[in-house]
């Protein structure tokens, strides 16, 4: 076999997260530990003698030492991931990519939630403080262009020939109309514009917050199907200063884009969103449950501590369902990430 069918057969990953500790971890009860790198060390040496054995003896000594150190990291999740294939990984592209809602019973069928999966499916990379930098960057930068505009007419104004009044009153107009941006070194305050490019600046404020309260700080990938009118996703919330995930939020916007892009996930099934009909019932319970414990708190033995927990979480899953809080509509699913990682062609 020559090296460029070697090469061929390689798998290259462009990773953008790696959470080795969680890599090792499984490794490590696979087999009994983790080799983290590997030292090849190579001593040559050569020593002469010169004069008489019991009198006089002169002997330098010279020698070359060469040390080779490897780290065995970047190759340990390759390693890991071909060998559970054949036990514990389960890939679920294809039934990801299905049109049709009895794809996603058989994935929640097929891997229930801790399961092993590997998913390559387009994803969107979303984190709300790069949108919410990126749009205070926009409205700086609409407001120093319409303040430079300003600054432009005010001086052509000057030289004009005509009545001192009517200059001075049209300036006053300009500067009364023209919103002035605070000065503030704070990123996340959003500059006043003249609504002449299609947003306002409260329309943008209103994204931002919005924005943080559905998707809290963070990058997240959000993978859907490609195809059909019912798309499954799935939510994988990275964190942060794990391997390769080390840059800025406006640094990986700016690598990656805000284009769908095809990602492969590796990880396990966090949790699977509920079916409509169990929503309901969930719903009907939480609040009917939440009127008793409004009743009976008047009594002694009337409120239950882990009945109120019980409830409250089923609530928050309703509004999950709704799409108010950081997880996935039905149907969907989360998955906790070990790598996340592009193929290289």
């Amino acid at each position: 076999m020559t090296l460029e069918d070697q090469l061929r057969e390689i798998t290259l990953r462009d990773y953008l997260y790696l959470d080795v500790d969680r890599v090792k971890s499984l490794a490590g009860q696979l087999d009994q530990g983790v080799e983290e790198g590997r030292s090849f060390s190579r001593r040559a040496s050569k020593k002469t003698a010169i004069g008489w054995e019991k009198f006089l003896s002169f002997s330098p000594e010279s020698g070359t030492e060469s040390t080779i150190q490897r780290s065995m990291l970047d190759s340990l999740f390759p390693d890991l991931e071909i060998s559970l294939e054949a036990t514990l990984l389960r890939d679920i592209s294809d039934e990801f990519s299905d049109t049709e809602i009895a794809a996603y019973k058989v994935i929640r069928e097929k891997c229930p939630e801790g399961s092993l999966v590997r998913l390559t499916a387009p994803g969107y990379l979303f984190d709300s403080n790069y949108l919410g930098s990126s749009l205070v960057n926009l409205s700086t930068a609409i407001n120093g262009y319409q303040w430079l505009n300003y600054e432009l007419l005010k001086a052509a104004l000057k030289e004009t020939e005509g009545d001192p009044n009517d200059e001075l009153a049209d300036l006053n107009f300009l500067e009364s109309s023209f919103p002035k941006g605070e000065e503030d070194e704070h990123e996340r305050v959003l500059h006043d514009f003249i609504p002449d490019f299609g947003y306002t600046a409260n329309f943008l404020r209103a994204v931002i917050r919005t924005t943080r309260g559905i998707l809290p700080s963070g990058l997240n990938l959000v993978s859907f199907s490609s195809h059909g009118n019912i798309q499954m996703t799935a939510n994988t919330r990275l964190q942060r200063e794990r391997r390769y995930l080390e840059a800025d939020p406006a640094i990986i916007g700016s690598r990656f884009g805000t284009t769908p892009q095809d990602w492969t996930v590796v990880g396990t099934v966090g949790h699977y969103t509920q079916l409509p009909a169990e929503v309901s019932a969930i719903q009907k319970s939480a609040i009917e449950t939440l009127r008793e414990f409004q009743d009976g708190a008047k009594e002694a033995t009337g409120f239950s501590r882990a009945n109120f927990i019980k409830e409250v979480t089923k609530m928050l899953s309703e509004l999950g369902r709704l799409g108010f809080l950081n997880v996935p509509q039905h149907p969907g699913m989360t998955i906790i990430p070990m790598a996340i990682y592009r193929h290289i062609q």
